[in-house]
C-alpha cells in the first residue's frame, strides 16, 4: 500500500507524532556561490569509490572503502555551500515546477511519470518530519527504465533543476543525482530502486513526477555508518534522523525489521 506525503498540507504522517513547535515557512535556497567547483575540489582531493558500502558488506563489490573519503566531501560541501535550506513548502513549490517541466520536455515526457528514488534530508523535511529544511534533494533513477536514453535524461533532467534554481534563486544543484556515482558501484544497484518502490512510502505524486523514499533500512544503516566515523563531529540531525527512522519501522514492521543482522545486509 502506497503512502503519498509531499501534496499534503504540513501535517505529520500518522505514523509519527508531529514535533512539536515545528513550522514550514516558505524559503528557498539562497544565493550561494555555484557548488560545482567545491564538489570537483573534493573529489579531486579524495578518491570517491563505494558510496557507504565497505568491501566487507554484501551487495558492494571488492573496491577499497570510500566511506570516509564520501563523508569528508559531504562535509566539505555542506559547509563551503549550504548557506540556507530548502523548507517544506520551498521543496514542495519546486518539485511541481519539475514536474510541470518534466511534461514539456521532448526527452523526459514519453517516460511519464518519471520515477525517482530520494534520500537525504529532503525525505526528513517531506516524509519524517523531524525537521524544518533540509540541504538538497538527493535522488537516483532507474537506469534500466530509459535504456540508451538514460544519458540523455540524466542530462535533461539537469538542465531543467537548472532552469528551476535560476528561477527561484536556489543553488543550480538543489536537486542533484550525485548519489548514483556510488550506487553504479553496486553488484546490483537496480535492486535498491525496485525495493524503495515496493515500500511504497511516496513524497510526491502526479501524471508526471514520482517520487519515492529510499528503503527505509538501507537509509538508516547508512546513517549509521556515517555516525561511526571518529574523526567526524556527529549531526544532530542524523541521529535524530535515525531516530525518527527506527520508530517508523518499528510501528510499521515491527522489532524484526530492526535486528543488527538486517542492518549489516544493507
Amino acid at each position: 500500500m502506497n503512502t503519498t506525503y509531499m501534496n499534503t498540507t504540513s501535517k505529520c504522517p500518522d505514523f509519527l507524532e508531529a514535533p512539536p513547535n515545528v513550522t514550514f515557512p516558505t524559503c528557498a535556497l539562497g544565493s550561494c556561490a555555484n557548488n560545482s567547483a567545491v564538489m570537483a575540489k573534493c573529489c579531486t582531493d579524495t578518491p570517491i569509490i563505494p558510496y557507504y558500502y565497505d568491501s566487507g558488506f554484501p551487495g558492494a563489490k571488492n573496491e577499497t572503502s570510500g566511506w570516509g573519503s564520501y563523508c569528508q566531501m559531504k562535509d566539505n560541501v555542506s559547509t563551503a555551500v549550504w548557506e540556507n535550506c530548502v523548507s517544506f513548502n520551498g521543496a514542495n513549490g519546486a518539485i511541481r515546477w519539475l514536474s510541470e517541466e518534466i511534461a514539456n520536455s521532448p526527452v523526459l515526457a514519453p517516460f511519464r511519470p518519471l520515477e525517482l528514488v530520494a534520500c537525504g534530508g529532503f525525505v526528513a523535511v517531506t516524509c519524517l518530519r523531524n525537521r524544518s529544511e533540509s540541504h538538497d534533494l538527493d535522488y537516483f533513477l532507474n537506469k534500466r527504465t530509459f535504456g540508451r536514453q538514460y544519458d540523455a535524461v540524466k542530462t535533461e533532467m539537469k538542465r531543467l533543476i537548472r532552469k528551476i534554481a535560476d528561477n527561484l534563486h536556489f543553488v543550480p544543484d538543489w536537486a542533484n543525482d550525485e548519489i548514483t556515482t556510488f550506487l553504479s558501484l553496486l553488484n546490483n544497484p537496480e535492486a535498491l530502486f525496485i525495493e524503495s518502490k515496493q515500500q511504497g512510502d511516496v513524497l510526491h505524486s502526479d501524471n508526471n513526477l514520482v517520487i519515492y523514499a529510499a528503503k527505509w533500512e538501507w537509509v538508516l544503516a547508512r546513517k549509521l555508518k556515517r555516525l561511526q566515523r571518529i574523526n567526524r563531529a556527529q549531526s544532530p540531525d542524523d541521529w535524530l534522523d535515525c531516530i525518527s527512522i527506527a520508530t517508523l519501522l518499528y510501528i510499521k514492521n515491527g522489532r524484526s525489521k530492526l535486528s543488527p543482522r538486517i542492518l549489516q545486509r544493507r
